[in-house]
């Protein structure tokens, strides 16, 4: 019975031991997430700064996700006053975040609406693996994340 119980205790120790370093391991990953995540609110408040320092637009709002329903995610939702050139608007929201050190970014999402009035506003979505080479001619390359 002694031999049986020596040899059972060193195989549940490793065994033990391995399960608390995978716990812990795991631990450490919850803080880089929020680190991660507070630099991209970071990020995306600079962005919606610099577009409210633009003449005609009344609001901005830029939000970056990085979940399993919204994977590398930036969206932008800005309010401009009436007759502003909407591509105009759109162009300096794309240039914005491309050259932005949000990363990952798969998808940009832009909805530029007008404050008051009845015009009808646009929309684009723009997927950035498929469209890199256009929006690097646009604007240039990517910063690395």
């Amino acid at each position: 019975m002694t031999t049986m119980g020596r040899h059972r205790i060193p195989w549940r120790r490793p065994v033990i031991v391995g399960l608390l370093v995978l716990a812990t391991a795991g631990c450490g990953a919850g803080g880089d997430t929020r680190a991660a995540t507070t630099s991209h609110d970071a990020i995306a408040a600079r962005i919606q700064a610099a577009l409210r320092q633009r003449p005609d637009v009344v609001t901005a709002e830029v939000n970056y996700q990085n979940t399993l329903d919204a994977s590398a995610q930036a969206t932008a939702a800005i309010s401009v006053k009436p007759g502003t050139d909407l591509d105009r608007t759109v162009d300096a929201a794309l240039r914005l975040i491309w050259q932005s050190k949000l990363f990952p970014l798969r998808s940009i999402n832009l909805y530029v609406t007008y404050d008051h009035g009845d015009q009808p506003g646009t929309t684009r979505s723009i997927d950035t693996v498929r469209q890199q080479a256009e929006l690097d001619r646009a604007y240039g390359p990517r910063p690395i994340g």
